[in-house]
């Protein structure tokens, strides 16, 4: 059985889901599902669309942000992704800027 065709009722937590091979994680905020292969890994970027969703914001005001020099980018080939410390530090400015 594939990590695509899991349901994610009735287990013991409700972003997991046991399957032949290991354990596949649902990411709640982002909706995705991994197994533990990857799920053990530390997350070290994330693309534009993956980005938009953690902060409720579309794809173009990503590239707003880009653009500004609010958040920097990096490239992986041609894949423009956002570093997960950078991802941090965005978060927290916004954090500071609300108190």
């Amino acid at each position: 059985m594939s990590p695509n065709h899991l349901t994610w009722s009735s287990s013991k937590h409700p972003f997991t889901q046991s399957f032949r091979g290991g354990v596949a994680v649902r990411d709640p905020i982002l909706n995705t599902e991994t197994t533990t292969e990857v799920a053990d890994l530390p997350r070290l970027a994330y693309s534009i669309d993956e980005f938009a969703r953690m902060f409720g914001i579309s794809r173009s005001a990503v590239f707003d942000l880009l653009k500004s020099g609010e958040v920097r980018r990096s490239k992986i080939l041609t894949r423009t992704v956002i570093h997960a410390s950078e991802v941090r530090r965005f978060a927290a400015c916004l954090t500071d800027d609300a108190a």
